[in-house]
């Protein structure tokens, strides 16, 4: 029965740490894409949105 348990809580550990690791690589992604978006566009954008 401890072993059972045990099991369920190696279970629940890691699918937290892969919903962290969803959700840091996510973050990342829409960094990554907002950074490449202000390069291709530019300074002239920055001054429309100022």
């Amino acid at each position: 029965m401890y072993e059972q348990h045990s099991q369920g809580q190696r279970d629940r550990e890691e699918t937290a740490e892969q919903t962290n690791l969803g959700r840091v690589m996510a973050v990342g992604t829409v960094v990554l894409w907002l950074a490449t978006l202000l390069l291709i566009t530019g300074q002239g954008a920055l001054r429309g949105l100022f």
